[in-house]
């Protein structure tokens, strides 16, 4: 009995528990090393197989849906980052215009000619005045359909006073720009050729346009205003009419103003409910619903557009520095648009990126670093 009293006496004893020895003493071989830490970041960075062109569509699912599932963790230990700056070697460098720009700055017009140059429009004026001999048979045997037989002139005859007409002067699709911009800004008139009127019409009043330019030369010029030698072998580049347009104003943007230290990298929409634009898309998150879509790169702090590339559609990569990005949108058009930005441009050693979280991912921010952007 003395021996169970005993027993039960030990088993209720009271553990006083602050004397309780340590537990949470680790061990040196569960310290990571920073060389295992370096290790494991190359063997993570390899598994996303950045730039391997035999990645098979599977597997890129699958690296894709890997990353979807990592979560942000607990930080085990701060010693590794205090005080660290959030850029490292990011310079507050400012952005300015080179000096060709900045001496035309007090003038509107001579600005605007820096970005589309006299070459530019004597091109259009070539290339239209082109079309319009492309288009004269056609047009002479449209004319003569529409005469009265009694009245009726030989093809012949209808193509002698065709050629007439005198060339189209780069001066004048400069007019005509000028024109539409006016057109835009005070659409008064229900119809373009009402903006010749000479007569009021009501509170509206009579139209000006005349001063500048007559109405069927104007007419004529937009009826042949073309860009490109329409008799070219066709591209699948949707956009092959608008390319050499496209190509010189990207080409003045890079060339007009210097690398800011961040960049702002988003879409912008070219608001456009015309059917025959083959580049219309349908946004119902944009303010302009119906337009081309664009993705613009700029400076964070002047909204300067550096360089903008209008969407055409899906398509393949072109380059094999791409590959790791097989679409045309997201990451893809980040890297893309940045790689001829500091082709292009002398840069920094680093610069910043700044993105809305539609681009942002891991590939990204990896791929970024390889190129010495951060974001």
């Amino acid at each position: 009995m003395e021996s169970g009293n005993e027993s039960d006496g030990e088993g209720s004893r009271d553990y006083d528990f602050e004397e309780e020895p340590a537990r949470d003493v680790v061990s040196d071989e569960d310290v990571l090393s920073e060389a295992d830490a370096e290790r494991m970041d190359e063997a993570f960075i390899r598994s996303l197989m950045i730039g391997n062109t035999s990645v098979t569509s599977q597997e890129k699912k699958q690296r894709e849906d890997a990353l979807r599932a990592t979560q942000w963790t607990p930080v085990v230990s701060s010693d590794f980052e205090v005080d660290t700056p959030e850029y490292p070697g990011l310079g507050e460098h400012m952005a300015l215009p080179v000096a060709e720009l900045r001496a035309v700055a007090s003038s509107p017009l001579q600005t605007f000619l820096y970005f589309m140059p006299k070459s530019l429009w004597v091109m259009i004026a070539d290339e239209t005045n082109r079309y319009s001999l492309q288009q004269l048979d056609q047009r002479a045997k449209g004319i003569q359909t529409k005469q009265h037989r009694r009245r009726r002139e030989s093809l012949k005859q209808i193509r002698r006073r065709l050629k007439l007409k005198h060339e189209y002067k780069p001066h004048e699709i400069l007019n005509v720009i000028g024109l539409l911009v006016a057109r835009m800004l005070c659409p008064q008139k229900r119809r373009f050729s009402d903006h010749w009127s000479m007569v009021e019409d009501g509170a509206i009043p009579a139209g000006n346009f005349g001063r500048f330019m007559g109405r069927n030369r104007c007419q004529d010029i937009l009826r042949d205003l073309h860009f490109v030698d329409n008799e070219a072998p066709r591209t699948r580049d949707k956009l092959w009419k608008l390319r050499p347009i496209i190509d010189k104003l990207q080409q003045r943007f890079l060339e007009g103003w210097s690398l800011p230290a961040v960049i702002s990298f988003d879409e912008g929409v070219l608001p456009s409910t015309s059917r025959r634009n083959t580049t219309r898309m349908f946004m119902p998150d944009k303010p302009h619903r119906y337009g081309s879509k664009m993705f613009m790169t700029c400076d964070s702090r002047t909204s300067y557009c550096h360089r903008f590339e209008l969407y055409a559609g899906k398509r393949q990569a072109g380059t094999a520095g791409d590959a790791a990005f097989d679409h045309k949108t997201g990451a893809a058009a980040v890297v893309r648009n940045l790689k001829v930005l500091f082709a292009a441009k002398a840069r920094y050693q680093w610069h910043t990126v700044v993105v809305d979280r539609y681009y942002s991912s891991v590939l990204l921010a990896i791929e970024l670093l390889s190129m010495g952007v951060a974001s």
